[in-house]
C-alpha cells in the first residue's frame, strides 16, 4: 500500500512538472515561432542597404584570405569576425540574399531564446516571457536581425556571455570543479566571439568582465580570471588590426556627434518611436518593480537588478560622452548589444503571473507589439535605409537608351550595379557621386550639350540638393518620381512636358524675396561688403518632416566678371539669435553664360520655420560688381497624384 501511494505521488509530481514545463515552454515555442516568422519574412525581397553592399563589395575584391584582411578588414572600422564569416559563408551560400542573411536572422531568434533563459534565471519565468516576447516583436531587434551586419550576432554572444557569467559568479561553493571550468570555458569563448564581432559588443563584455571582479569568491576566482585571460589570448592575433582601427579615432567623417536630445530620442526609438507604446510597456513594468521592492528583495535579486541596469546604461553613457567629448561612435544599432539587459531590468518586477491583471497583461502586450510592428511601424512596407533594388528596377524600367541619360549619388558605383546588372544591361551613369561644387559645374557643362531628352537622377545617400537643382535647369519637367525621404529619391526629368499626371516639380516653390538691381544708379554697381537679399522668418507652414530647402538665384549680366571672394550665404538662426546653420559658397562657382548662379541648401531637420533666416551676398574685399536681380525661394514638398495612388 505504501509503495502504491508513493508511486501515485511520484506520478502526480511528474505530471505537475510536465504541465508547468509545457505551459511555459509551449509559450516560449510560440514566441520563437513568431520571432522566426518576422525575421525570415523579407530576407530575400528587402533590398541590401549601403553597409551590407559595402561588405559584399569588399568580398568581391578579396579572393584570398590575406586580401580580405588587407582590403576588407583593415580599411573598415570593425573587427574581422563577421567579415571573415561572411567571406566563408558566401562560398557556401552563394549570392542569395536569403541564405546570406539567414545566419543573422537565426542569431536574432537564438537571442530571443537566451533572453528568456537569462531573465527567467534572474527574475522568474513571467519576467523571462515578457522580456523574450518584447525582444521578439519590437522593431529595433527585428530590423537588425535581418541585416548582413554584426548586430544580431553581437547580441547573441553578449547574452551567451551573460549566462555563463551568471553561472560562474553565482555558482555554489560545493559545485563541482568540472562545472565551474565548463562555465569558464563558455564565458571565455563568448567573450572572444563578442570581441571579434564588434568593438561595442567588446565594450559591453568588458564592462561585464570588470563587474565580475568585484563579486568573486575564493572558489571561483581562478576559473573566472582564467576565462578572461583565455578570451584576451584568443583576441591577441587581431590586435595589430585593432591598433590600426583605434588610431583613426571615431566616425566623425560621416557620423555627427549626438545632441542633447539623443538619449531620450534613443529610448523612444527602442519602442518603435511611439511614446504611447513606451508607456504601455514601461508604466506597468515600473509599477511591478515598485511592488516587488516593497515586498522585499533577496540579496541576489537586488544584485541582478542593479547589474541589468548597469550593463545597459553604462555602455549608453560611455558612448554618449565619448561621442560628444572626443569622437562620434554612438548609434542606435550598437546599443542592441546591451538592449537585453534593459529588457531584463524593465520586467524584473513580474515575479509570478498570479493576478488576473498580470495574466491579461502578459497576453495583451505581445499582441499589441506585433500589431504595432506590422501596422504602426509598417515594418515590411517602410525601409529605414536606401532602397537599391527598387531604384535599380526604376532605372531599368525608365531608361530609354538613346532618349535617357542617368546619374546617381551613391557611395560606390558597385552598390547600384549589384542590382542593375541583375535586372538589365545599361550604360554607365553620367555621374555616380557629387563630392563638391566642382563636380556640379562639370555636370552643368555636360547637361548643356547632352542630346538626351530625359534625365533620371537617383539619390541613395545624403546628398547636396544642388545636384537636383542643376539638373532641373536643363530638364525642367518631372515625368516620374520615387520618394522615400530621407533615404532614397529618384526623379525622371524631361526637357518637354509629359502626359503623366505627376506635377512638373516635386517641390512647391514659395517666393520669399525678389530684388532687382538694374534700376540702381551707376549701372547697378555694388561695392559694399553685405547685400541683403532676405531677412525675415519663414512662413509658419511646416514641411511635413522634410528638410527645409532654401534656394537662391542670382542673375548677372552677360560676360560680367564677379569678385572671386563674392559669397552667397544662407544663414538660419535659432529663436535666441544664435546660429543654427551657416552655408556659403563662391557665386562664380555656378555662374554660367546662360543660367544664373544659384544655391540650394537643406536647413537642419529640426529647424523651426518661425525662426529667422538671412540670405545675403558677402563681398569681404568690397570689390565692385553688377547684378541684374536675385530671388530667394522656399522649396516645399508637393505630393503628386500618382504618388498618392501608390501610397
Amino acid at each position: 500500500m505504501k509503495n502504491v501511494t508513493q508511486n501515485t505521488s511520484l506520478q502526480q509530481g511528474i505530471r505537475r512538472s510536465l504541465k508547468g514545463l509545457v505551459t511555459f515552454r509551449g509559450e516560449l515555442v510560440i514566441i520563437l515561432l513568431a520571432a522566426a516568422a518576422l525575421r525570415f519574412t523579407g530576407l530575400e525581397s528587402r533590398s541590401y542597404f549601403n553597409d551590407e553592399l559595402s561588405v559584399l563589395y569588399r568580398l568581391s575584391e578579396s579572393p584570398s584570405f590575406s586580401e580580405l584582411l588587407d582590403e576588407g578588414v583593415i580599411p573598415d572600422y570593425h573587427p574581422a569576425g563577421v567579415q571573415v564569416f561572411v567571406w566563408w559563408w558566401s562560398g557556401v551560400a552563394g549570392e542569395s540574399q536569403f541564405w546570406l542573411r539567414l545566419p543573422f536572422a537565426l542569431a536574432g531568434i537564438a537571442g530571443v531564446w537566451l533572453m528568456y533563459l537569462l531573465a527567467s534565471r534572474w527574475f522568474g519565468k513571467t519576467s523571462g516571457w515578457l522580456a523574450a516576447a518584447t525582444m521578439a516583436l519590437l522593431h529595433f531587434p527585428v530590423l537588425y536581425s535581418q541585416m548582413l551586419r554584426p548586430y544580431s550576432t553581437g547580441m547573441l554572444w553578449v547574452l551567451a556571455a551573460a549566462l555563463f557569467w551568471d553561472r560562474l559568479i553565482f555558482c555554489r561553493n560545493d559545485e563541482s570543479k568540472s562545472s565551474m571550468w565548463t562555465y569558464a570555458a563558455g564565458l571565455a569563448l563568448s567573450f572572444a566571439l563578442a570581441m571579434y564581432n564588434h568593438y561595442y559588443s567588446f565594450l559591453v563584455c568588458g564592462i561585464m568582465g570588470i563587474t565580475g571582479l568585484f563579486m568573486l569568491k575564493r572558489h571561483n576566482v581562478i576559473p573566472y580570471l582564467a576565462a578572461g585571460a583565455i578570451a584576451v589570448a584568443l583576441f591577441l592575433p587581431h590586435w595589430p588590426i585593432t591598433a590600426v582601427h583605434l588610431s583613426r579615432g571615431g566616425l566623425s567623417t560621416w557620423l555627427p556627434p549626438p545632441d542633447t536630445h539623443w538619449i531620450p530620442q534613443h529610448l523612444l526609438y527602442l519602442f518603435n518611436g511611439s511614446f504611447t507604446l513606451l508607456l504601455l510597456v514601461a508604466l506597468p513594468a515600473v509599477i511591478m518593480i515598485g511592488k516587488r521592492v516593497t515586498q522585499g528583495l533577496g540579496k541576489r535579486t537586488k544584485q541582478q537588478m542593479a547589474i541589468s541596469w548597469l550593463w545597459y546604461f553604462l555602455p549608453l553613457a560611455f558612448g554618449y560622452f565619448y561621442s560628444t567629448l572626443i569622437n562620434p561612435i554612438i548609434q542606435h544599432s550598437v546599443m542592441l548589444f546591451a538592449f537585453p539587459f534593459l529588457l531584463a531590468g524593465l520586467f524584473a518586477g513580474f515575479d509570478k503571473a498570479t493576478s488576473p491583471i498580470v495574466k491579461t497583461y502578459i497576453v495583451v502586450i505581445p499582441l499589441v507589439l506585433a500589431a504595432h510592428l506590422l501596422f504602426g511601424v509598417r515594418h515590411y512596407q517602410q525601409l529605414p535605409y536606401a532602397n537599391f533594388r527598387h531604384t535599380a528596377d526604376m532605372i531599368c524600367a525608365q531608361h530609354g537608351g538613346e532618349h535617357t541619360a542617368w546619374a546617381a549619388d551613391v557611395n560606390h558605383p558597385w552598390y547600384i550595379h549589384h542590382y542593375l546588372d541583375q535586372a538589365c544591361h545599361i550604360d554607365s551613369a553620367l555621374f555616380y557621386l557629387f563630392p563638391g561644387h566642382k563636380a556640379l559645374r562639370e555636370l552643368d557643362q555636360q547637361l548643356e550639350s547632352l542630346p538626351k531628352q530625359q534625365f533620371l537622377y537617383s539619390r541613395l545617400r545624403p546628398a547636396d540638393p544642388m545636384a537636383a537643382s542643376m539638373i532641373r535647369r536643363h530638364y525642367p519637367y518631372l515625368i516620374d518620381c520615387y520618394d522615400q525621404f530621407p533615404y532614397t529619391e529618384t526623379y525622371l526629368f524631361s526637357r518637354q512636358p509629359g502626359i503623366s499626371d505627376i506635377a512638373h516639380y516635386p517641390l512647391d516653390t514659395v517666393l520669399l524675396a525678389r530684388k532687382a538691381f538694374h534700376n540702381l544708379v551707376d549701372s547697378s554697381l555694388i561695392d559694399h561688403e553685405y547685400l541683403v537679399l532676405h531677412d525675415a522668418r519663414l512662413p509658419k507652414e511646416n514641411p511635413s518632416g522634410r528638410n527645409i530647402l532654401i534656394h537662391c538665384d542670382v542673375h548677372t549680366y552677360p560676360n560680367e566678371t564677379l569678385p572671386d571672394d563674392l559669397h552667397l550665404v544662407i544663414h538660419s538662426l535659432n529663436h535666441d539669435g544664435t546660429t543654427a546653420s551657416w552655408h556659403g559658397f563662391r557665386v562664380n562657382k555656378t555662374i554660367h553664360r546662360i543660367h544664373p548662379a544659384f544655391f540650394t541648401v537643406a536647413l537642419p531637420h529640426n529647424t523651426n520655420p518661425a525662426n529667422p533666416l538671412k540670405v545675403y551676398l558677402w563681398n569681404p574685399e568690397k570689390e565692385p560688381y553688377r547684378l541684374r536681380s536675385a530671388e530667394v525661394y522656399w522649396l516645399r514638398e508637393r505630393e503628386s497624384e500618382s504618388k498618392k495612388k501608390r501610397r
